[in-house]
């Protein structure tokens, strides 16, 4: 099959997506295809969990993952959340989160992680942790 050098898939030149592409076989990149592979299904848990307040709204791979290099030393991703749900109704789960997180246990360093802790807990729980080999 012949492809077009100047082709694009999705604003990317078509033969690197094709490079990419056949990397994804070879052992050394297996493992961290299978991470990003885990990643993307925790994005799809808090997406889909009701316990989560906030969602995934897009996430963005870059780096040495996107380039033909032989070795990967990570894999690079940068995440966006935003809230679930309108402003209201937002801002009165959030304090539910809160005073849920402090009955249970959770101790916050500062009033700014209090405030905060329900998007903290999507990014530190379930969506961020080390993708490196």
């Amino acid at each position: 099959m012949h492809i077009d050098p100047k082709s694009e898939i999705v604003g990317h030149p078509a033969l690197l997506i094709r490079d990419l592409l056949r990397k994804v076989g070879d052992s050394s990149v297996q493992s961290e295809f299978i991470k990003l592979r885990e990643f993307m299904e925790r994005v799809r848990e808090v997406n889909v969990n009701p316990h989560y307040l906030y969602k995934v709204k897009e996430v963005v791979l870059f780096g040495s993952y996107l380039t033909l290099r032989e070795r990967i030393n990570d894999i690079d991703v940068a995440v966006e959340v935003g809230p679930k749900y309108g402003a209201a109704e937002q801002e009165e789960r959030n304090g539910r989160r809160r005073r849920e997180a402090i009955d249970q246990g959770k101790h916050f360093s500062h009033f700014i992680d209090e405030m905060f802790w329900p998007e903290i807990e999507v990014n530190c729980t379930r969506i961020n942790y080390s993708l490196r080999s």
